[in-house]
């Protein structure tokens, strides 16, 4: 079941939450994948791994002298020269920066854990240690550019408030951020979407394949609501890792402020249905994800089906693509998400 929050009245998910089919695919707020990884949803009994959490989403997104730092945020923090962009630290993360990192991740992790979408992705045979997390905001709650003073004002506390002055008050390159953020996918308002906030794998365990496998199982994530995955990055190698990895789409760029390398920030989309296969399929011997390609991309209707359906008033009688995973939430008459099917 979702965690269920309760605010100072006493009101239950003041935010909003996960729905049914995405509990549903967990079993006690856990999740097997391939070669023995677990995916834990935080707030389902476990709030203890916060903190370890916290902890490699800080250190991912700060970066080493080995990794590159997550770009929008390291130019938010400190622009660098252009030529510096997209590399590895010079040198190890100073003691503020690695705080600066650990309140703003701190701050959305709140965001995330008040929704149900906070996720760890840890080895089932040391479940302390946190390998990668992700925090998101699930389809149909309040977006993390939305949320209310009150709301941020709960997080900037549990966050540290000395610290929120100076990262969100003080930082105007954050503040112009945001706005890029909110323009970049079109802020009409629609909620229809699971929003991928920020997603990061501990340096430690970098170029094992450990952020693809989180990646694969958030769409798994979407897929089980039938809505498109949004999330906003810059650069060749990270556009890139999306677009091969996760079937992401660039659907914008534009510079943020005197952020141009590369054309700026790159807001990208992945459509539902963008993995064809779940992470543990129905079920079976566990087997790697796969993004779809022109040969496997599931059937859907061609334009105008559905209306011709409601027109000759012939229903379709939904049927599910698999017994489980993602594609339970499809039909496999006409392509439609369930909530969609006549």
């Amino acid at each position: 079941m979702a965690m269920v929050w309760l605010n100072n009245l006493g009101f239950a998910n003041p935010y909003g939450t996960t729905s049914r089919e995405v509990d549903a695919l967990f079993t006690g707020g856990a999740r097997d994948l391939e070669n023995g990884l677990r995916i834990l949803r935080v707030g389902d009994g476990n709030d203890k791994l916060l903190s370890a959490v916290i902890e490699c989403l800080a250190k991912g997104e700060c970066g080493t002298t080995s990794t590159a730092p997550d770009p929008l945020l390291d130019w938010v923090y400190k622009p660098r020269a252009s030529s510096d962009v997209f590399q590895p630290l010079v040198a190890p993360p100073s003691a503020g920066r690695l705080e600066w990192f650990r309140w703003l991740v701190s701050y959305s992790a709140y965001f995330a854990l008040a929704r149900g979408g906070l996720y760890a992705l840890v080895d089932a045979a040391d479940q302390q240690h946190v390998l990668a997390a992700a925090v998101t905001g699930p389809p149909g709650s309040i977006p993390y550019g939305r949320m209310s003073g009150g709301e941020m004002g709960d997080w900037c506390q549990k966050a540290g408030m000395a610290m929120a002055i100076e990262v969100l008050a003080n930082n105007l390159r954050n503040r112009v951020l945001g706005t890029w953020q909110g323009q970049a996918h079109g802020d009409d308002g629609d909620r229809r979407h699971l929003e991928l906030v920020i997603i990061a794998t501990d340096p430690n365990v970098q170029r094992r394949g450990i952020g693809t496998t989180l990646l694969r199982f958030l769409g798994e994530v979407a897929d089980a609501d039938g809505v498109p995955t949004l999330l906003e990055t810059a650069g060749a190698r990270n556009t890139g890792f999306y677009a091969a990895k996760g079937g992401y789409k660039e659907v914008h760029r534009s510079p943020v402020a005197n952020f141009n390398s590369e054309g700026g920030g790159v807001a990208m989309q992945r459509p539902p249905g963008g993995v064809v296969e779940s992470i543990k399929g129905d079920g079976s011997a566990p087997h790697a994800p796969r993004v779809c390609s022109s040969a496997s991309a599931p059937v859907l209707p061609a334009a105008g089906t559905l209306l011709a359906q409601e027109e000759s008033g012939v229903a379709c009688a939904f049927q599910p693509k698999r017994k489980s995973g993602p594609l339970a939430s499809f039909c496999a008459k006409c392509g439609e998400h369930k909530a969609n099917c006549r």
